[in-house]
């Protein structure tokens, strides 16, 4: 007999725990529906290298508070030194001044490489104001720019 209860309270444990993480997906979902979505551009200054990404709204369905990725493969001739979010009203290429880019809580990336070189940025953005992420590059000593 106390084998029987056992068994059924195990039952109910699973029970509980299919239960729960059915809640936490229809919370992420609701979560997911009701987040703003965002204007994000991701902007490759001419000769640094290519992103599928380029331009505005080709990073997919990016909301506010949801991680997404870009990628970015450098030309030969300049060193990747970081992904940048800059404001989108303030950006003018080449310009990195720090008023315009955001803090490290309003735009978090967090960047790996990928493939063939690719470097990867993983981005969850806080803030609903347009943002243009940008890989940004240095010219390598003795290369010249393509």
């Amino acid at each position: 007999m106390s084998l029987l209860l056992l068994v059924s309270l195990a039952g109910c444990s699973d029970l509980f725990k299919a239960e729960d993480a059915l809640l936490k997906k229809i919370d992420e979902q609701v979560r997911w529906d009701n987040a703003a979505r965002l204007s994000v551009t991701v902007a490759v200054p001419e000769g640094w290298g290519t992103s599928p990404q380029l331009g505005t709204g080709r990073a997919g369905d990016t909301r506010k508070g949801f991680a997404f990725t870009v990628e970015f493969n450098p030309n030969s001739a300049w060193g990747f030194s970081g992904w940048i979010a800059v404001r989108s009203d303030d950006y003018h290429e080449g310009d990195t001044d720090p008023d315009n880019v955001f803090d490290d809580e309003t735009v978090v990336i967090t960047e790996s490489t990928g493939a063939a070189n690719a470097r990867i940025a993983t981005v969850t953005i806080n803030t609903t104001e347009p943002v243009i992420l940008v890989p940004w590059c240095e010219e390598r000593p003795g290369a010249s720019p393509g």
